[in-house]
């Protein structure tokens, strides 16, 4: 039987989404009939389905298929790409934009990131390899979440951009599940704690214990004090100035559980000319060769 799907894998700053589309197998026998209709018992899928990419506007309904990584449509591997605009005017609409995606290669001091990049401007992929690994040998990167667009760069972390800054939260996984909220300082080397609670005495006690422990679904983009987190197959909005939950909300009316992961909800801000505006497409634009690896993910005219 067919197995399609269709996710929202990132979103850049001024509101384009980056989709991923699955079209794969799955072997379900039928083991009984209630007359005309077969009831089938899932037994098995396919590990590696086809996967298409676009990216869409979601006020205009317009999208665009970007080309097969490597040729193939055999990258469900890569799941955690992100999306960076570039605009030539301030706050204007993107006029280019890099689809990205990062793996850490080799071991000890062998260490070293491949990029693979799609780019606007060519209307193909292009891979970097070789780009040398900042981190300590103590320090090896599972990039293993979803991707945030802030201030020209991608991250590889589970942070959020509200109120113009980038924002970091965590939860702790026994109680009373200490929720703790910080924001990078202006001048980006150091990281301030703005607010921590509990949240065990405000939460329903059934959803406290095994594998229903809160995690960090979103901070609000308009509101820093507002946090969204996932408890099992449900969603509720965390007030972090207040130390009040202000909602509970059912995520899935299906009987089954939610995964225990960010990437279900993302948040996206709708720039008021969003509505009119069309993606870009080709118009490659030369430009001079940048050396770091912010610069090098879109290059200006």
């Amino acid at each position: 039987m067919p197995l399609l799907g269709c996710g929202v894998r990132a979103a850049s700053g001024d509101g384009l989404l980056l989709l991923d589309s699955m079209d794969g197998r799955a072997t379900a026998p039928i083991v009984r009939k209630h007359g005309t209709l077969q009831a089938c018992r899932l037994m098995g899928f396919n590990m590696d389905p086809d996967i298409t990419r676009f990216v869409c506007n979601l006020l205009t309904g317009q999208l665009f298929r970007l080309p097969d990584i490597d040729g193939t449509k055999k990258t469900s591997t890569y799941q955690f790409l992100g999306i960076l605009t570039q605009s030539d005017l301030p706050q204007g609409p993107p006029d280019r934009y890099a689809v990205a995606w990062l793996s850490e290669d080799g071991e000890g001091e062998e260490r070293s990131f491949v990029m693979r990049r799609f780019l606007s401007q060519t209307g193909e992929w292009d891979k970097l390899v070789g780009l040398p690994s900042p981190l300590p040998l103590a320090r090896k990167m599972y990039i293993d979440h979803e991707v945030v667009a802030f201030g020209g760069r991608l991250w590889y972390r589970r942070f959020g951009v509200s109120e113009g800054k980038l924002r970091y939260a965590e939860v702790s996984q026994k109680k009373p599940f200490i929720l703790s909220a910080f924001t990078l300082d202006d001048d980006g080397s150091s990281w301030t704690l703005e607010h921590r609670m509990a949240l065990s005495p405000l939460l329903p006690d059934e959803n406290q214990e095994g594998e229903n422990t809160p995690c960090i679904g979103v901070i609000d983009p308009l509101d820093a004090s507002m946090m969204r987190l996932t408890l099992g197959d449900h969603a509720t909005s965390v007030d972090m100035h207040k130390s009040k939950v202000l909602a509970l909300s059912l995520l899935d009316r299906g009987g089954g559980s939610v995964p225990p992961f960010t990437g279900f909800l993302q948040p996206c801000v709708l720039p008021p000319w969003l509505g009119t505006n069309r993606i870009p497409v080709g118009g490659k634009k030369e430009g001079a060769e940048h050396e770091t690896l912010a610069d090098i993910l879109v290059r200006s005219g």
